[in-house]
């Protein structure tokens, strides 16, 4: 078996085994607590926190990655802190283990899903001939399968049954990290960037400085959506089996288009495809607020289609055409730490607040206005994709 194949194979089981994973650490997340007796303003504080958590590891981890290219050590160190705070949360479910796994368990798994971009990136930028989006498609067809299995065993036999399941899932992670690489490391007379010199280049790189901002806006909108959905759910009247279901159609509709990302960014240019998921991102979180059951909840993942299928693989290629290699993973963890970091940590609390006072749609409909003013000022300022991969 060639390098490239033998790489597909095993980026594709790690996707499969992380975004299950997703689903007890973070996708049902809010239920959990919500089962523990916590309300939404509580639970916008632990996402806010979380928020705080990103924005210290992210831009460490990011240059840390860009010097040391030692990605299987750190991404196996993470993938273990993980397993123990869930156990220790699940084990001890009081407010103090809340807090221990939103700081460490919780930031983590935000942490892997833009350090494994990184390091694939990264990857496919020495490897040719690698598709980003078949191989992410397994992530999504893997939540499909986990979101309906784990939300109804949640459901039946409760939410203790989510220790095993992580530990499981966690070896899986860890047996794919060990037979990845790492990305080959500087020529010995190239000097890895230093944190001044990383943060200077990307601060002088108007393309990705404009793509941060828009994705900033756009992450406002999509973090009050995916940090409350749950409890969107439950206004509708259903419950964590049904949250389950739910995710299982928003990521097979997710499937579908990431599988053929690569055929609809060639047509449609990578540019308009981003507008396209910012777009799509708006719409999915104002359809959702005007749900009123657990059907009309189901017929909304149709948007997943035109928002989050696209934004996932267009942010990291993006970012791969107009930032330099050496900088690379230092820019996908900066975004990483504004997106996830920075804008749960200063709305979370808000985005508790509005749920708590006016209810889940009405805070949806306010703050989806962020992606669709992210998207205008991306059609308006970024630069073609022609003028994008010379940068």
């Amino acid at each position: 078996m060639n390098e490239k194949k033998r790489l597909e194979r095993w980026f594709s089981v790690y996707e499969v085994s992380y975004w299950a994973l997703v689903f007890i650490t973070d996708g049902a997340y809010s239920s959990y607590l919500k089962s523990l007796g916590y309300g939404e303003a509580f639970i916008g504080r632990m996402l806010m926190l979380l928020g705080l958590t990103g924005m210290v590891l992210m831009p460490l981890a990011g240059l840390l990655a860009d010097h040391l290219c030692r990605y299987r050590v750190m991404a196996s160190a993470a993938s273990v802190l993980i397993c123990v705070t869930v156990f220790l949360m699940h084990m001890m479910p009081s407010e103090g283990m809340v807090y221990l796994y939103t700081v460490v368990g919780g930031g983590l798994t935000k942490l892997l899903n833009g350090f494994i971009d990184s390091w694939f990136t990264k990857i496919t930028k020495e490897t040719e001939g690698i598709d980003y989006g078949r191989i992410r498609s397994m992530g999504s067809i893997a939540y499909a399968l986990a979101s309906p299995a784990f939300g109804l065993l949640f459901s039946r036999l409760g939410f203790w049954t989510a220790m095993p399941l992580c530990l499981v899932l966690t070896v899986s992670c860890l047996l794919c990290i060990l037979n990845l690489r790492d990305p080959k490391p500087p020529e010995e007379h190239e000097k890895g960037p230093s944190f001044l010199e990383a943060f200077r280049y990307l601060l002088g790189n108007r393309s990705y400085l404009i793509f941060l901002c828009c994705s900033v806006l756009m992450n406002v909108t999509m973090q009050s959506f995916f940090g409350f959905v749950g409890l969107l759910m439950e206004e509708a009247g259903g419950t964590v089996g049904d949250l389950g279901i739910y995710y299982f159609l928003l990521a097979m509709f997710e499937f579908a288009v990431v599988r053929n990302y690569s055929r609809i960014s060639e047509r449609l240019g990578l540019k308009r495809t981003v507008i396209l998921g910012m777009a799509g991102i708006f719409l999915k979180s104002l359809i959702h607020s005007f749900a009123g059951s657990v059907t009309a909840m189901y017929c909304c993942t149709v948007t997943q289609c035109f928002s989050l299928a696209l934004t996932v693989p267009s942010n990291a290629l993006y970012q791969r055409e107009c930032v330099e290699k050496q900088y690379l993973s230092t820019a996908l963890l900066v975004m990483q730490t504004c997106c996830a970091g920075l804008v749960p940590f200063l709305f979370s609390s808000a985005y508790g607040i509005t749920a708590e006072r006016l209810g889940v749609g009405a805070m949806l409909r306010i703050f989806s206005i962020f992606a669709l003013i992210g998207a205008v000022l991306f059609r308006f300022m970024a630069p073609d994709d022609s003028v994008t991969e010379e940068t």
